[in-house]
């Protein structure tokens, strides 16, 4: 059936949907020599987690921040940032294990025993 008269047309996809993680991810280290990460080049969460603009947000304003106390000549200021993005995901591993230990019905699935394996970790 032809489009209306006037109707734009659907863009052809460049090829079949597939699938893409958007599990949890962090840095290795959040600053180094001329650069500093924040948002979700720093550190992302699960989509679920409703956890992605506000850390953004906030990391995004910390980095400033930072950057201006480490130009300022504070040495210490980029150190700070840094072990604040440390607290921020530690809170969030433990929040994200506290939700997967509520879930007990099938331990034995794979799904759920990666996830168990991670409320471990974060009890470790």
């Amino acid at each position: 059936r032809a489009p209306a008269p006037g109707a734009a047309s659907a863009p052809a996809l460049p090829g079949p949907p597939r699938g893409a993680d958007a599990g949890s991810a962090r840095l290795d280290r959040f600053t180094g020599e001329g650069w500093i990460a924040a948002g979700d080049a720093a550190v992302s969460y699960h989509p679920l987690s409703s956890q992605g603009i506000l850390t953004a947000l906030h990391t995004g304003a910390r980095a400033g921040q930072a950057l201006h106390a480490h130009l300022g000549g504070d040495a210490a200021g980029l150190d700070a940032y840094a072990w604040q993005l440390e607290e921020i995901h530690r809170a969030y591993v433990r929040g994200r294990a506290e939700f997967y230990a509520y879930e007990g019905r099938w331990p034995d699935r794979p799904f759920w025993a990666r996830r168990h394996a991670w409320v471990l970790q974060a009890a470790a």
